[in-house]
């Protein structure tokens, strides 16, 4: 799900296209299984420290990884223990060496490649050292948030470099608690809602993760199946693709409900499966999950 979310926003691939690229690189051997929500290594140090081994010739993060197994720099940190693990796989991981020239392989081959050889380093590195800053003014009895974020020290940050954790935040002048400040200018400024916009990929997946449809193994064949049938489609509107529905779609979903049917409700998907993994686990019969449908 998180390799999804994050090619999805990085690199605008599809669900789809991320894990066709992923299971590619599995096959030949250059990552571990794809399909797993495991996001805690069950290796032990000496085990890790062998994967790392075989990036150290690479020409872009070759020279970090060498830094990372350098005991004199003290980059390396264990990784943090587990949270969700599938008891199968680990997380997904490099598993030799590659570059594009060795490989031939095409972008998305290569973007991918880099965005999971560059997460395990990090998830070996040293944390970043960050100083947040949170001002609260009162303002004739109104109150007033603002927040900044000082970057102390990289750590895990000097080669992962995908987000920012300062966009969006301004520097802050130095502040004392309690202090008082003679505002410059009181603007108010007028504004109108606006209808929300569609789904981004991260934003499908994420509702799909929380409403608890499909699994990692079908989230991205769910999302290309509802284009197959063409009742949403993929549209980029300048900045990020976005799933769009189309008159097939609007007039399912208008029929459906106009029926009092709940058919197009995530949570219909939800029970569903639900059900086959009751019946698949022997906690309830084909019979029973009907009985309770009907």
């Amino acid at each position: 799900m998180e390799l999804e979310k994050f090619a999805a926003k990085y690199f605008k691939m599809t669900p789809k296209q991320t894990m066709d690229t992923a299971e590619d690189l599995y096959t030949q051997r250059f990552i571990s299984y794809p399909r797993t929500e495991t996001d805690g290594f069950s290796m032990n140090t000496k085990e890790l420290r062998s994967i790392v081994s075989k990036q150290t010739k690479h020409e872009k993060w070759g020279s970090y990884a060498s830094d990372l197994l350098d005991s004199n720099k003290g980059l390396w940190r264990d990784p943090r223990a587990c949270k969700h693990t599938d008891h199968s796989h680990p997380p997904i991981h490099p598993i030799k060496f590659s570059n594009r020239k060795e490989s031939g392989w095409k972008d998305h081959q290569c973007v991918l490649y880099e965005l999971i050889v560059r997460h395990f380093l990090a998830c070996l590195s040293e944390d970043a050292l960050v100083q947040k800053t949170t001002v609260e003014v009162d303002l004739a009895g109104q109150q007033f948030f603002a927040m900044t974020m000082t970057l102390y020290k990289l750590g895990y940050r000097k080669m992962y470099h995908y987000e920012s954790l300062f966009l969006g935040f301004s520097k802050f002048p130095p502040y004392t608690a309690g202090g008082e400040l003679t505002p410059m200018d009181l603007i108010v400024k007028g504004s109108t809602y606006s209808s929300p916009q569609n789904l981004s990929d991260e934003d499908l997946l994420s509702r799909m993760q929380q409403e608890r449809i499909g699994t990692d193994s079908t989230w991205h064949l769910l999302i290309n199946t509802v284009i197959g049938r063409k009742y949403v489609e993929r549209k980029f509107d300048g900045n990020t693709w976005r799933y769009e529905p189309t008159k097939l779609g609007l007039a399912l979903f208008n029929g459906y409900d106009q029926m009092k049917l709940p058919l197009w409700k995530p949570e219909m998907r939800a029970k569903m499966e639900k059900q086959i993994t009751m019946i698949k686990n022997g906690t309830a019969t084909k019979k029973d999950c009907l009985r309770d449908t009907g």
